[in-house]
């Protein structure tokens, strides 16, 4: 009797973690699926082409580099190379999904050429690009409340 009861007991966590397994790859799907249908809502009608808030003040942009590297100075040429990380900051009520300023979405790049973004430049850049060995080194955080931050890895030679 007591290896019937061992048994059943075996066959029925089993068949509850079975069940669990279930729902809760049921509850992924459809919270992935909720995620992709809320990011095309927030894009519904938006006009990459308007910074936000057009018509109002002029935007505030923060802005924060990293230096990764100082990869090489060549004194003949007179420039240097450096690996840096680029990170802006901004607010764009028009992609604000809650209330909550502590609600937030992690994007790929590929959600920045969807987005209005500043258009960031360095003077007397002699070349610039974005490391992208996988793939481009983009990343932008999306709150609640519409604050963005836009991340990307970059290499310049001054």
């Amino acid at each position: 009797m007591d290896l019937m009861f061992k048994l059943f007991v075996t066959v029925l966590i089993l068949f509850i973690t079975h069940m669990l397994n279930g729902l809760y790859s049921q509850e992924l799907s459809a919270r992935f699926k909720n995620a992709s249908e809320a990011i095309e809502r927030l894009l519904e009608g938006y006009d990459i082409r308007l910074r936000p808030d057009f018509a109002g003040d002029p935007l505030s942009i923060g802005i924060e580099v990293i230096l990764a590297s100082f990869d090489a100075i060549s004194e003949v040429n007179m420039d240097y190379t450096i690996t840096m990380y680029l990170n802006q900051y901004w607010m764009d009520q028009r992609l604000a999904f809650s209330p909550l300023s502590n609600a937030s979405m992690t994007l790929s790049g590929d959600f920045a050429e969807k987005i209005w973004v500043p258009d960031t430049f360095f003077a007397n850049d002699k070349n610039s690009f974005l490391h992208d060995v996988t793939e481009k080194n983009k990343m932008i955080r999306l709150f609640g409340n519409g604050s963005i931050i836009y991340g990307m890895r970059q290499f310049d030679r001054d």
